[in-house]
Protein backbone atom coordinates (compact mmCIF):
# COMPACT_ATOMS: atom_id res chain seq x y z
CA UNK A 1 0.00 0.00 0.00
CA UNK A 2 1.40 3.38 -1.04
CA UNK A 3 1.09 6.32 1.35
CA UNK A 4 2.49 9.77 0.77
CA UNK A 5 1.89 13.31 1.99
CA UNK A 6 1.11 15.68 -0.85
CA UNK A 7 2.16 19.38 -0.78
CA UNK A 8 -1.44 20.46 -0.19
CA UNK A 9 -1.71 18.36 3.01
CA UNK A 10 -4.02 15.67 1.65
CA UNK A 11 -3.35 12.05 2.50
CA UNK A 12 -3.40 9.65 -0.47
CA UNK A 13 -4.05 5.98 0.03
CA UNK A 14 -4.39 4.22 -3.31
CA UNK A 15 -7.20 6.16 -5.02
CA UNK A 16 -8.83 7.52 -1.87
CA UNK A 17 -8.29 10.94 -0.32
CA UNK A 18 -9.20 12.54 3.01
CA UNK A 19 -9.47 16.32 3.23
CA UNK A 20 -7.47 18.24 5.85
CA UNK A 21 -9.30 19.36 8.96
CA UNK A 22 -8.49 23.00 8.26
CA UNK A 23 -11.21 23.26 5.61
CA UNK A 24 -13.21 25.69 7.74
CA UNK A 25 -15.97 26.31 5.25
CA UNK A 26 -17.27 22.75 5.48
CA UNK A 27 -18.96 22.82 8.83
CA UNK A 28 -20.71 26.15 9.49
CA UNK A 29 -24.17 25.31 10.75
CA UNK A 30 -27.29 27.43 10.97
CA UNK A 31 -28.59 27.23 14.55
CA UNK A 32 -32.13 27.35 15.86
CA UNK A 33 -31.65 30.80 17.41
CA UNK A 34 -34.42 33.15 16.30
CA UNK A 35 -33.90 35.64 13.49
CA UNK A 36 -32.94 38.97 15.06
CA UNK A 37 -30.46 41.81 14.94
CA UNK A 38 -27.73 40.02 16.90
CA UNK A 39 -25.12 42.30 18.45
CA UNK A 40 -22.74 40.06 20.39
CA UNK A 41 -21.88 36.44 21.15
CA UNK A 42 -19.48 34.72 23.55
CA UNK A 43 -18.42 31.18 24.36
CA UNK A 44 -17.37 29.17 27.39
CA UNK A 45 -13.92 27.55 27.27
CA UNK A 46 -15.25 24.23 25.98
CA UNK A 47 -17.59 25.86 23.46
CA UNK A 48 -20.64 24.11 24.85
CA UNK A 49 -22.18 27.16 26.51
CA UNK A 50 -22.91 30.08 24.21
CA UNK A 51 -24.48 33.42 25.07
CA UNK A 52 -25.79 35.80 22.43
CA UNK A 53 -27.50 39.16 22.73
CA UNK A 54 -29.88 40.96 20.40
CA UNK A 55 -29.71 44.66 19.76
CA UNK A 56 -33.26 44.41 18.44
CA UNK A 57 -35.50 41.37 18.42
CA UNK A 58 -36.80 42.30 14.97
CA UNK A 59 -36.51 45.05 12.41
CA UNK A 60 -39.13 47.24 14.10
CA UNK A 61 -36.94 48.86 16.79
CA UNK A 62 -38.14 46.54 19.56
CA UNK A 63 -35.42 45.92 22.20
CA UNK A 64 -33.73 42.54 22.21
CA UNK A 65 -33.24 39.59 24.50
CA UNK A 66 -30.28 37.60 25.77
CA UNK A 67 -30.20 33.93 24.73
CA UNK A 68 -28.16 31.00 26.03
CA UNK A 69 -27.31 27.60 24.56
CA UNK A 70 -25.80 24.81 26.65
CA UNK A 71 -25.25 22.35 23.79
CA UNK A 72 -22.99 24.32 21.43
CA UNK A 73 -25.84 26.09 19.66
CA UNK A 74 -28.13 23.14 18.95
CA UNK A 75 -30.86 24.61 21.17
CA UNK A 76 -31.37 28.09 22.60
CA UNK A 77 -33.43 29.52 25.43
CA UNK A 78 -34.43 33.08 26.12
CA UNK A 79 -33.06 34.16 29.48
CA UNK A 80 -34.74 36.30 32.12
CA UNK A 81 -32.49 39.29 31.39
CA UNK A 82 -34.71 42.33 30.71
CA UNK A 83 -35.36 43.59 27.21
CA UNK A 84 -32.67 46.10 26.30
CA UNK A 85 -30.84 47.32 23.25
CA UNK A 86 -27.96 44.96 23.99
CA UNK A 87 -24.49 45.60 22.64
CA UNK A 88 -22.09 43.15 24.29
CA UNK A 89 -21.86 39.89 26.23
CA UNK A 90 -19.04 37.97 27.90
CA UNK A 91 -18.73 34.62 29.69
CA UNK A 92 -16.47 32.93 32.22
CA UNK A 93 -14.62 29.79 31.19
CA UNK A 94 -17.26 27.50 32.71
CA UNK A 95 -20.16 29.49 31.26
CA UNK A 96 -21.72 30.02 34.69
CA UNK A 97 -20.89 33.72 35.02
CA UNK A 98 -22.39 35.81 32.23
CA UNK A 99 -22.39 39.56 31.76
CA UNK A 100 -24.41 41.63 29.28
CA UNK A 101 -24.23 45.34 28.52
CA UNK A 102 -26.80 47.51 26.77
CA UNK A 103 -26.41 50.74 24.85
CA UNK A 104 -29.92 51.73 25.90
CA UNK A 105 -32.81 50.39 27.92
CA UNK A 106 -36.28 49.76 26.56
CA UNK A 107 -37.06 53.49 26.89
CA UNK A 108 -33.97 54.51 24.91
CA UNK A 109 -32.23 55.82 28.02
CA UNK A 110 -28.52 55.00 28.62
CA UNK A 111 -28.16 51.30 29.32
CA UNK A 112 -26.90 49.19 32.18
CA UNK A 113 -24.77 46.13 32.81
CA UNK A 114 -26.45 42.93 33.98
CA UNK A 115 -24.79 39.90 35.51
CA UNK A 116 -25.78 36.25 35.94
CA UNK A 117 -23.95 33.78 38.16
CA UNK A 118 -26.03 30.75 37.19
CA UNK A 119 -25.67 30.52 33.43
CA UNK A 120 -28.42 32.99 32.64
CA UNK A 121 -31.07 31.74 35.03
CA UNK A 122 -31.15 34.93 37.08
CA UNK A 123 -29.72 38.40 36.49
CA UNK A 124 -28.96 41.44 38.62
CA UNK A 125 -28.12 44.95 37.53
CA UNK A 126 -24.56 45.99 38.35
CA UNK A 127 -23.92 49.10 40.41
CA UNK A 128 -22.22 51.02 37.63
CA UNK A 129 -23.26 54.33 36.05
CA UNK A 130 -25.53 54.11 33.04
CA UNK A 131 -23.73 54.60 29.74
CA UNK A 132 -24.15 53.81 26.11
CA UNK A 133 -22.20 50.61 26.70
CA UNK A 134 -20.28 49.21 23.74
CA UNK A 135 -17.92 46.38 24.76
CA UNK A 136 -17.32 43.75 27.44
CA UNK A 137 -14.53 41.40 28.49
CA UNK A 138 -14.19 38.83 31.27
CA UNK A 139 -11.32 36.96 32.86
CA UNK A 140 -11.55 33.18 32.77
CA UNK A 141 -12.97 32.93 36.29
CA UNK A 142 -15.36 35.83 35.78
CA UNK A 143 -13.98 37.87 38.67
CA UNK A 144 -12.41 40.60 36.55
CA UNK A 145 -14.77 42.42 34.19
CA UNK A 146 -14.19 45.29 31.79
CA UNK A 147 -16.68 47.49 29.95
CA UNK A 148 -16.35 50.31 27.42
CA UNK A 149 -18.78 53.14 26.74
CA UNK A 150 -19.66 54.83 23.45
CA UNK A 151 -18.53 58.38 24.22
CA UNK A 152 -17.77 57.25 27.73
CA UNK A 153 -15.15 55.71 29.98
CA UNK A 154 -13.69 52.26 30.56
CA UNK A 155 -14.90 50.65 33.78
CA UNK A 156 -13.48 47.58 35.51
CA UNK A 157 -14.49 45.27 38.33
CA UNK A 158 -12.29 42.89 40.32
CA UNK A 159 -15.09 41.20 42.29
CA UNK A 160 -17.36 39.73 39.60
CA UNK A 161 -19.26 42.96 39.04
CA UNK A 162 -20.21 43.83 42.61
CA UNK A 163 -18.29 47.13 42.47
CA UNK A 164 -16.83 49.05 39.54
CA UNK A 165 -14.32 51.82 38.99
CA UNK A 166 -13.30 53.93 36.02
CA UNK A 167 -9.65 53.83 35.01
CA UNK A 168 -7.69 56.76 33.62
CA UNK A 169 -8.46 56.03 29.97
CA UNK A 170 -9.66 59.16 28.14
CA UNK A 171 -13.25 59.95 27.29
CA UNK A 172 -13.71 58.43 23.83
CA UNK A 173 -16.11 56.69 21.53
CA UNK A 174 -14.97 53.24 22.64
CA UNK A 175 -15.81 49.95 20.96
CA UNK A 176 -14.48 46.45 21.70
CA UNK A 177 -12.35 45.33 24.64
CA UNK A 178 -10.45 42.11 25.43
CA UNK A 179 -8.31 40.81 28.28
CA UNK A 180 -5.87 38.07 29.19
CA UNK A 181 -7.06 34.97 31.05
CA UNK A 182 -6.24 36.45 34.45
CA UNK A 183 -7.52 39.92 33.55
CA UNK A 184 -4.20 41.64 34.18
CA UNK A 185 -3.66 42.74 30.57
CA UNK A 186 -6.41 44.59 28.71
CA UNK A 187 -6.76 45.94 25.18
CA UNK A 188 -9.44 48.45 24.14
CA UNK A 189 -10.47 49.83 20.76
CA UNK A 190 -10.81 53.59 20.44
CA UNK A 191 -13.18 54.22 17.55
CA UNK A 192 -13.10 58.00 17.72
CA UNK A 193 -12.20 60.95 19.93
CA UNK A 194 -14.61 63.51 21.36
CA UNK A 195 -14.87 65.09 17.89
CA UNK A 196 -15.40 61.62 16.39
CA UNK A 197 -12.03 61.69 14.64
CA UNK A 198 -10.35 58.27 14.22
CA UNK A 199 -8.48 57.19 17.31
CA UNK A 200 -6.08 54.55 18.68
CA UNK A 201 -5.80 51.28 20.53
CA UNK A 202 -5.21 51.50 24.26
CA UNK A 203 -3.43 49.08 26.61
CA UNK A 204 -3.56 48.40 30.33
CA UNK A 205 -1.12 46.14 32.18
CA UNK A 206 -2.68 46.54 35.63
CA UNK A 207 -6.25 45.25 35.17
CA UNK A 208 -7.69 48.47 33.78
CA UNK A 209 -6.43 51.00 36.31
CA UNK A 210 -3.98 52.79 34.00
CA UNK A 211 -4.00 53.05 30.21
CA UNK A 212 -1.52 54.00 27.49
CA UNK A 213 -2.07 54.40 23.76
CA UNK A 214 -0.54 51.81 21.45
CA UNK A 215 1.77 52.75 18.59
CA UNK A 216 -0.74 52.25 15.79
CA UNK A 217 -2.28 54.51 13.13
CA UNK A 218 -5.41 56.42 14.01
CA UNK A 219 -8.36 54.53 12.59
CA UNK A 220 -11.88 53.33 13.29
CA UNK A 221 -10.83 50.54 15.66
CA UNK A 222 -13.83 48.28 16.10
CA UNK A 223 -12.98 44.97 17.80
CA UNK A 224 -10.05 43.35 19.61
CA UNK A 225 -9.07 39.88 20.87
CA UNK A 226 -6.39 38.52 23.18
CA UNK A 227 -4.67 35.20 23.84
CA UNK A 228 -4.72 33.83 27.38
CA UNK A 229 -1.29 35.26 28.22
CA UNK A 230 -2.10 38.64 26.69
CA UNK A 231 0.82 38.44 24.25
CA UNK A 232 -0.97 37.60 21.00
CA UNK A 233 -3.37 40.42 20.18
CA UNK A 234 -5.71 41.08 17.27
CA UNK A 235 -7.44 44.31 16.26
CA UNK A 236 -9.71 45.13 13.33
CA UNK A 237 -11.02 48.37 11.87
CA UNK A 238 -14.18 49.23 10.00
CA UNK A 239 -11.95 50.76 7.30
CA UNK A 240 -10.79 47.27 6.33
CA UNK A 241 -7.58 46.53 8.26
CA UNK A 242 -6.45 43.69 10.51
CA UNK A 243 -3.49 44.20 12.84
CA UNK A 244 -1.72 41.71 15.10
CA UNK A 245 0.77 42.01 17.94
CA UNK A 246 2.99 39.19 19.19
CA UNK A 247 4.47 41.00 22.17
CA UNK A 248 1.52 42.22 24.20
CA UNK A 249 0.90 45.36 22.16
CA UNK A 250 4.39 46.89 22.05
CA UNK A 251 4.62 46.44 18.28
CA UNK A 252 1.89 45.92 15.70
CA UNK A 253 1.83 44.48 12.19
CA UNK A 254 -0.70 45.08 9.43
CA UNK A 255 -1.74 41.82 7.78
CA UNK A 256 -2.77 41.42 4.12
CA UNK A 257 -6.53 40.91 4.11
CA UNK A 258 -9.44 42.21 2.02
CA UNK A 259 -10.56 45.78 2.72
CA UNK A 260 -13.72 44.67 4.49
CA UNK A 261 -15.63 46.68 7.12
CA UNK A 262 -14.50 44.32 9.88
CA UNK A 263 -16.93 44.19 12.78
CA UNK A 264 -15.56 41.55 15.15
CA UNK A 265 -12.54 39.37 15.86
CA UNK A 266 -12.01 36.50 18.32
CA UNK A 267 -9.19 34.04 18.99
CA UNK A 268 -8.22 30.85 20.78
CA UNK A 269 -6.39 30.93 24.10
CA UNK A 270 -3.02 30.24 22.45
CA UNK A 271 -3.62 32.98 19.88
CA UNK A 272 -3.05 30.69 16.90
CA UNK A 273 -6.64 30.39 15.67
CA UNK A 274 -8.62 33.56 15.08
CA UNK A 275 -11.77 34.53 13.25
CA UNK A 276 -12.70 37.92 11.81
CA UNK A 277 -16.11 38.83 10.43
CA UNK A 278 -17.31 41.82 8.47
CA UNK A 279 -20.66 43.39 7.79
CA UNK A 280 -22.60 46.58 7.53
CA UNK A 281 -25.04 47.86 4.98
CA UNK A 282 -23.91 45.13 2.55
CA UNK A 283 -23.08 41.42 3.08
CA UNK A 284 -19.71 40.71 4.64
CA UNK A 285 -17.34 37.76 4.89
CA UNK A 286 -15.75 35.40 7.42
CA UNK A 287 -11.95 35.09 7.42
CA UNK A 288 -9.73 32.92 9.62
CA UNK A 289 -6.13 32.25 10.53
CA UNK A 290 -4.54 29.18 12.06
CA UNK A 291 -1.01 30.61 12.43
CA UNK A 292 -1.50 33.50 14.81
CA UNK A 293 -2.62 35.99 12.18
CA UNK A 294 0.35 35.74 9.85
CA UNK A 295 -1.92 34.68 6.99
CA UNK A 296 -5.68 34.82 6.57
CA UNK A 297 -8.13 33.13 4.25
CA UNK A 298 -11.88 32.69 3.67
CA UNK A 299 -13.44 30.55 6.38
CA UNK A 300 -16.88 30.18 4.89
CA UNK A 301 -18.79 30.74 1.65
CA UNK A 302 -21.52 32.36 3.74
CA UNK A 303 -22.13 36.07 3.29
CA UNK A 304 -24.06 38.20 5.74
CA UNK A 305 -24.15 41.37 7.79
CA UNK A 306 -21.91 39.78 10.42
CA UNK A 307 -21.70 41.64 13.72
CA UNK A 308 -19.95 39.33 16.18
CA UNK A 309 -17.85 36.21 16.67
CA UNK A 310 -16.74 34.06 19.60
CA UNK A 311 -14.35 31.15 20.14
CA UNK A 312 -13.80 28.25 22.50
CA UNK A 313 -10.47 28.19 24.33
CA UNK A 314 -8.87 25.73 21.93
CA UNK A 315 -10.38 27.34 18.83
CA UNK A 316 -12.13 24.16 17.71
CA UNK A 317 -15.58 25.72 18.12
CA UNK A 318 -16.66 29.12 16.81
CA UNK A 319 -19.86 31.14 16.78
CA UNK A 320 -20.79 34.04 14.51
CA UNK A 321 -23.98 36.05 14.21
CA UNK A 322 -25.61 38.51 11.84
CA UNK A 323 -27.52 41.67 12.56
CA UNK A 324 -25.99 44.66 10.82
CA UNK A 325 -28.88 46.81 9.59
CA UNK A 326 -31.18 43.81 9.22
CA UNK A 327 -32.23 40.73 11.20
CA UNK A 328 -30.04 37.66 10.73
CA UNK A 329 -29.01 34.29 12.07
CA UNK A 330 -26.56 32.67 14.49
CA UNK A 331 -24.13 30.11 13.05
CA UNK A 332 -21.66 27.74 14.68
CA UNK A 333 -18.58 25.93 13.44
CA UNK A 334 -16.73 22.96 14.87
CA UNK A 335 -13.38 21.54 13.78
CA UNK A 336 -14.01 18.01 12.51
CA UNK A 337 -12.13 15.15 14.16
CA UNK A 338 -9.08 13.74 12.40
CA UNK A 339 -10.33 11.33 9.73
CA UNK A 340 -8.05 8.35 9.13
CA UNK A 341 -8.25 5.95 6.22
CA UNK A 342 -6.84 2.49 5.61
CA UNK A 343 -7.41 -0.21 3.01
CA UNK A 344 -7.96 -3.91 3.65
CA UNK A 345 -8.39 -5.97 0.52
CA UNK A 346 -11.24 -4.50 -1.52
CA UNK A 347 -12.51 -2.31 1.32
CA UNK A 348 -11.63 1.03 2.85
CA UNK A 349 -11.90 1.62 6.59
CA UNK A 350 -12.64 5.15 7.88
CA UNK A 351 -12.13 5.99 11.56
CA UNK A 352 -12.51 9.06 13.74
CA UNK A 353 -13.16 10.08 17.31
CA UNK A 354 -16.67 11.54 17.52
CA UNK A 355 -15.91 13.95 20.37
CA UNK A 356 -18.92 15.91 21.62
CA UNK A 357 -20.55 16.46 18.25
CA UNK A 358 -22.07 14.28 15.56
CA UNK A 359 -20.46 13.97 12.12
CA UNK A 360 -21.37 12.30 8.88
CA UNK A 361 -18.92 10.90 6.32
CA UNK A 362 -19.24 12.50 2.87
CA UNK A 363 -17.67 11.81 -0.52
CA UNK A 364 -16.97 13.63 -3.76
CA UNK A 365 -15.39 12.72 -7.08
CA UNK A 366 -13.13 15.78 -7.19
CA UNK A 367 -12.07 18.88 -5.27
CA UNK A 368 -13.40 21.17 -8.01
CA UNK A 369 -16.95 19.96 -7.39
CA UNK A 370 -19.29 21.19 -4.67
CA UNK A 371 -21.48 18.11 -4.94
CA UNK A 372 -20.76 16.33 -1.65
CA UNK A 373 -22.97 13.37 -0.78
CA UNK A 374 -23.30 11.28 2.37
CA UNK A 375 -21.61 7.89 2.28
CA UNK A 376 -24.43 5.42 2.95
CA UNK A 377 -23.05 2.04 1.81
CA UNK A 378 -20.97 1.49 4.93
CA UNK A 379 -20.72 -1.23 7.55
CA UNK A 380 -20.03 -0.29 11.20
CA UNK A 381 -17.03 -2.10 12.64
CA UNK A 382 -16.16 -3.01 16.19
CA UNK A 383 -13.45 -0.60 17.30
CA UNK A 384 -11.74 0.85 20.33
CA UNK A 385 -13.97 2.72 22.78
CA UNK A 386 -14.51 6.31 21.68
CA UNK A 387 -13.71 5.59 18.02
CA UNK A 388 -16.13 5.26 15.11
CA UNK A 389 -15.03 2.91 12.32
CA UNK A 390 -16.87 2.29 9.07
CA UNK A 391 -16.05 -0.02 6.17
CA UNK A 392 -16.91 0.77 2.55
CA UNK A 393 -16.23 -1.07 -0.71
CA UNK A 394 -13.55 0.33 -3.00
CA UNK A 395 -14.59 1.59 -6.42
CA UNK A 396 -12.49 2.56 -9.43
CA UNK A 397 -11.37 6.17 -9.74
CA UNK A 398 -10.42 8.95 -7.33
CA UNK A 399 -12.67 9.62 -4.35
CA UNK A 400 -12.41 12.41 -1.78
CA UNK A 401 -13.81 12.12 1.72
CA UNK A 402 -14.53 14.52 4.56
CA UNK A 403 -16.43 14.76 7.83
CA UNK A 404 -19.27 17.25 8.14
CA UNK A 405 -21.15 18.10 11.30
CA UNK A 406 -24.77 17.03 11.35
Amino acid sequence: MKIKILPWAILEVATLFTLPRSSLGQTWQLTSAPVAEWASAASSADGRTLVAAQYMSDGNYNPGWVYVSTNAGADWRQTTAPRQFWQAVAASSDGARLVAAASADASWQPGGIFISTDGGGNWFRASVPSQTWAGLASSLDGTKLFATGWYGLIYSSTNSGVTWRAGDAPLLYWQGIACSADGSRVLAAGFGDTNVNPNLLYLSKDAGAHWTSAIVPTDRWKSVASSADGKNLFAVTTSGLIYISLDGGDTWFLRPTPAEPWSSVCCSSDGLRALAVSGGSSPGVIYATTNGGKSWGPASPLNGAWTCAGSSADGTRMVAAQGGYQPGHVYTWMLPPMLTLATTGSSAVFSWKPGSGGFVLQQNSGLDSTHWTDVTNTTPLASNPGVISLSASLRPGNHFYRLRSR
